[in-house]
């Protein structure tokens, strides 16, 4: 998995994609009601979803931690017993 641009050096790269025309219709008319370009757009949605991507990330391990921590903390109750 790449690393996160908060860990990696910040540099700016090329991403280039094949839609459908409709999907770029699309796109265009979401843009121009939104008041921004297209490149804009697509940089704000991509931003979004890995924003909560990352997000989502955070919130299992935090959850996968509290639940190993109570898991640890029974089986010491067991040994001790």
């Amino acid at each position: 998995m790449a690393k996160l641009a908060k860990d990696a050096e910040m540099r700016d790269v090329r991403l280039q994609i094949f839609i459908t025309s409709a999907m770029d219709d699309k796109i265009i008319d979401i843009a121009e009601l939104m008041g921004m370009s297209k490149n804009e757009l697509v940089r704000m949605a991509i931003g979004q979803l890995t924003l909560g991507y990352q997000t989502s990330i955070d919130i299992l391990k935090s959850s996968a931690e509290k639940e190993l921590a109570k898991e640890s903390s029974k089986e010491l109750k067991i040994k001790k017993n």
